[in-house]
């Protein structure tokens, strides 16, 4: 009966230090959050589109006392790191930081390590950006299109002798007719 005991007193000491977190990655501008923790390794895309591109996690945590935080992100060859930072809770607190990344279109594994006063917790998930959309692809693609065929048509019609005026009335209605066409599409 005496083992259970002191093992009992000499274990309690080094819980009473730790900290309960909980991590999440923000989605879709911040209003969809996506857990992260052991055994997921959940897709996230980044939290706030558009150049630039930043990835927003939060760590909540109920410790009343002095907490002393720091991050770092390893994602494709990246370590971006955030300095500690020293802050009092009060109780339930939580922290959120951001890491601005460049566009990965392709699924790429990462880390998040989180510090809360010397204990060290590691997430994995993946990350990718979103490709852009198909309609952005056709109007550049036509834009493109309308530029090749005015370089060449304007040179066909200066050799057949026709006037520069001519040729430039002609490239405005064509490229008015493929902004028309390209924004249908959409």
């Amino acid at each position: 009966m005496m083992l259970p005991i002191v093992l009992l007193i000499t274990v309690l000491p080094s819980f009473a230090n730790s900290i309960t977190t909980s991590t999440v990655a923000f989605q879709i501008q911040g209003f969809q959050s996506v857990p992260l923790g052991p055994g997921l390794d959940p897709l996230v895309a980044p939290t706030f589109l558009g150049p630039p591109q930043f990835l927003v996690f939060g760590t909540h945590f109920g410790q009343k006392a002095t907490v002393v935080y720091s991050a770092a992100l390893n994602l494709a060859g990246l370590l971006l790191t955030n300095q500690p930072y020293t802050f009092p809770c009060p109780g339930n607190c939580e922290f959120l930081f951001s890491f601005q990344l460049p566009p990965i279109y392709y699924v790429t594994p990462g880390t998040l390590s989180v510090t809360l006063n010397g204990e060290t917790a590691a997430y994995d998930f993946r990350y990718q950006s979103p490709v852009p959309e198909q309609t952005t692809l056709v109007l550049l693609g036509t834009a493109l299109m309308a530029g090749l065929w005015r370089k060449y048509s304007a040179a066909y019609l200066i050799r057949s002798g026709l006037s520069r005026l001519n040729t430039t009335q002609a490239t405005s209605a064509w490229v008015g007719f493929l902004v028309l066409v390209g924004a249908s599409i959409s």
